[in-house]
């Protein structure tokens, strides 16, 4: 059964001519995970199982949240809106879907998988497109956004290489357009931050700092001159001069008395 849904089937990625000229189509759109919209595939068919049904894909899931990821989804109609059934248009309508036309494109990145069943949607979406993300990428190509469409047994992966623009739906546009004015600006914001450390006469003035040590030597020999001279000179002198020679006399004139008594006793012996 894988075998048959295209598990081994090769993947072969080229440019050529697109699988779809310009065409009518009928459509809904919105925004969210694109594992999600199969219940839109659903009601599409549901209302024109025999018309050719499609899906287009805006954003790479790789860098885009899941809830913001852009998507279309509906049928071809015919080539013009002239040669679209009315009935069946109405149809659509009253479903709430709505209208555009896709441009015709000279070439686009194509590759072709077997459709059998749902199945072969989820084989083809984890073999197919790393393979066109490879070859876009090997070779520098612009080539967005995605088409799937699911016509004769086949799924064909489309990826326009010119007029891409004219492939958004006008809610989908809405949001491109914006994602341009966010890079404008954050554009400017990258100079302004360069020119900030260029002008560097902020960091002279880091520099220029270095003068304060300028006044911390004129304050320290100023304050220590003047407290050492004063105590040293007033305390050491009035201490030596009272009392060294106040002991020596008496301690003389004691000595001479004692040495006299002791002459008068051995006088009268």
């Amino acid at each position: 059964m894988l075998i048959y849904c295209g598990l081994f089937t090769p993947v072969v990625v080229e440019t050529s001519k697109p699988p779809i000229d310009s065409c009518y189509i009928a459509y809904k759109d919105g925004e969210g995970p694109y594992n999600d919209v199969g219940s839109y595939f659903t009601e599409s068919t549901s209302i024109a199982p025999m018309l050719t049904q499609l899906g287009i894909y805006y954003d790479d899931p790789e860098k885009v949240a899941s809830n913001k990821l852009r998507w279309a989804v509906g049928c071809i109609l015919g080539e013009t809106e002239s040669e679209a059934d009315p009935q069946v248009r109405a149809a659509y309508a009253k479903e709430k879907y709505k209208f555009m036309t896709l441009p015709a494109v000279k070439a686009s990145v194509n590759c072709v998988f077997p459709y059998i069943n749902m199945l072969s949607i989820f084989i083809a979406i984890k073999r197919v497109y790393p393979a066109l993300a490879s070859y876009i990428n090997e070779r520098g190509l612009k080539a967005y956004p995605f088409l799937e469409i699911y016509k004769d047994g086949y799924m064909h992966f489309m990826g326009p290489l010119s007029n891409q623009m004219e492939f958004f739906t006008p809610q989908a546009l809405k949001t491109e357009k914006k994602m341009p004015a966010v890079e404008e600006e954050l554009e400017p914001e990258v100079p302004s931050q360069v020119e900030k450390p260029t002008p560097k006469p902020e960091t002279k003035l880091t520099t220029e700092p270095e003068l304060e040590p300028e006044p911390t030597p004129e304050l320290t020999p100023e304050l220590e001159p003047e407290p050492t001279p004063e105590p040293t000179p007033e305390l050491k002198p009035e201490p030596t001069p009272e009392l060294e020679p106040e002991p020596t006399p008496e301690l003389q004139s004691e000595d001479s008395d004692s040495d006299s008594s002791f002459e008068k006793v051995e006088a009268e012996n």
